[in-house]
């Protein structure tokens, strides 16, 4: 690792040790109101038993260098930060560097903003996946991804991405402050008068982080080998990134932040990809990487919206008007909007920019054309078979 790196997990194993008191109280004061007799240290431990980082990705994406997301990874065989491609996880060109700096001074203070930091010192994102979701932590942000061995752990770092509270952090021995910060945003989405009774939220939460198939009767989640009963779709949280188990919450999340190289044949003990892309050259590539760096190809349920179903959604929309434009120029006859046909028409924006002039520049139609897979992750998670 280098100095940088070091420092950044100094800095931020010093902020979860200062937190971890006041995060005892916290979580304290949630399982008393919802009347759970539970010890933080045990809700600690269960995570660490179960939790992985998976990284994800889209596979067809072009990189401003030449060549797909996908090839990169089977030529190159480690997985690279946006400064490093110079993409962010849709594709999209990085223009500025300024978000990302003040997220990763709030999470490390300067350790990344020195003079001499190389962009490939800097961190790689990826989420904390609490129950072995066969789609990983945040679909939303890739239809494949890489589930990263337990030794990478050490060397991440994690921050609560919930978007309406105080960001909680901690790292792999120091959970303590962002445990709190799920139970805490679990209980506030339990209200008096709405469909579900207070603290049923925290309850199902629980049942999942613990593997207890809920607290008190209460439904729960899911484990490796089986699928989640949360209505059927994603939620904007992600799948196996705990998002508060009723579904259509605002986006809550553990982002992790892994420091130092992520190398496919030491770090990453399982490929996983979207159904869409069976029989296509992605496919293909995915297969190389494989058998390449030696690692588990996995095929999940994937996502697939009817497109009939996003009209009902959308309405007239502006998603509706470009969900109709992709569906008939890309889905060759398909019912469904999927990854791979998402994917052909981020390709075509790459070769033929022109063609999509009405909808703006192609930075912005390809940011509508991940918007646009987000409404799909939402909707269109598959039964499971």
């Amino acid at each position: 690792m280098t100095a940088a790196q070091i420092l950044a997990l100094g800095h931020a194993r010093d902020v979860a040790a200062l937190t971890a008191r006041v995060a005892q109280l916290r979580t304290a004061n949630v399982l008393r109101s919802v009347g759970l007799d539970l010890a933080l240290p045990d809700i600690v431990d269960a995570v660490r038993e179960r939790a992985r980082v998976t990284v994800h990705f889209h596979p067809d994406r072009f990189l401003p260098a030449g060549g797909t997301v996908v090839c990169s990874l089977a030529e190159e065989g480690w997985y690279r930060n946006q400064f490093e491609t110079g993409i962010t996880n849709g594709g999209i060109p990085v223009k500025t560097a300024a978000p990302r700096d003040r997220e990763e001074r709030e999470l490390f203070a300067d350790a990344y903003l020195r003079a001499g930091v190389r962009p490939g010192d800097r961190p790689k994102y990826g989420a904390l996946d609490f129950v072995g979701a066969p789609e990983g932590a945040t679909p939303e942000f890739g239809p494949c991804h890489l589930r990263l061995r337990p030794l990478v752990l050490p060397r991440c770092t994690f921050s609560l991405a919930d978007g309406h509270r105080t960001r909680d952090t901690g790292t792999w021995h120091l959970m303590d402050s962002l445990v709190a910060g799920l139970l805490e945003a679990a209980r506030g989405e339990s209200v008096p008068g709405g469909d579900r009774l207070p603290g049923e939220d925290v309850r199902r939460l629980l049942g999942m982080l613990l593997d207890t198939g809920g607290l008190n009767g209460t439904a729960g989640g899911r484990n490796s080998a089986e699928a989640p009963s949360a209505q059927g779709t994603g939620g904007t949280g992600g799948i196996g990134g705990i998002l508060p188990p009723s579904g259509d919450l605002s986006p809550v999340r553990v982002d992790a932040q892994v420091h130092g190289e992520i190398l496919l044949s030491r770090d990453v003990d399982r490929l996983v990809a979207d159904p869409s892309y069976r029989g296509t050259a992605v496919e293909e590539e995915l297969a190389q990487i494989r058998d390449r760096y030696e690692l588990d190809l996995h095929w999940h349920r994937g996502f697939a919206l009817p497109f009939e179903k996003l009209q009902a959604l959308c309405g007239e929309s502006l998603m509706s008007v470009l969900a109709r434009q992709v569906h008939r120029e890309f889905a060759d006859g398909a019912p469904c909007l999927t990854a791979a046909i998402i994917g052909r028409a981020t390709a075509a924006i790459h070769r033929d920019p022109l063609r999509w002039a009405d909808w703006g520049s192609p930075t912005h139609s390809l940011s509508l054309l991940g918007q646009l897979w987000r409404v799909v992750v939402r909707h269109g998670l598959l039964p499971v078979p």
